[in-house]
């Protein structure tokens, strides 16, 4: 199997190594099947973490469910907010804070202030956290 992949990647599997390599290739199928069909793989979660990522599932089908049967886009965007709200949550859990997150309440600027504070790469989603937190 090493032998088929491109020059520059047989460098990262070892000759003699076919488990390594099946092993990597198992997580990597893996994975793209998850980013590809939306799906969370939770195993490396914490309870907490894993509860808020499911109850962002739910919020962010309610509001899908919303759009699609009432058109009421006020209401998806309350839900989408209470996602946006358990997912920023979920991370600041995530980098190791011991903040206490019910403390922080429905404020997601807050919340996001925490987790950037806690993790500078997450500074990417101010815009998006910004004109959320403006249309809701």
């Amino acid at each position: 199997m090493r032998d088929s992949l491109p020059a520059d990647s047989r460098s990262a599997f070892p000759i003699g190594c076919p488990a390594h390599f099946e092993t990597v290739r198992t997580l990597c199928s893996r994975s793209f099947y998850s980013l590809h069909n939306l799906l969370i793989v939770d195993e490396w979660l914490s309870t907490t973490e894993r509860s808020l990522t499911r109850r962002v599932l739910f919020d962010l089908e309610n509001a899908a469910v919303t759009l699609k049967h009432t058109g009421d886009t006020q209401a998806a965007f309350v839900q989408a907010h209470e996602a946006a709200e358990k997912y920023l949550k979920a991370a600041l859990s995530r980098t190791g804070s011991t903040k206490d997150l019910k403390k922080l309440g429905h404020d997601i600027p807050k919340i996001f202030k925490e987790l950037v504070q806690a993790q500078p790469r997450y500074s990417c989603l101010t815009l998006p956290v910004e004109n959320l937190q403006r249309l809701s």
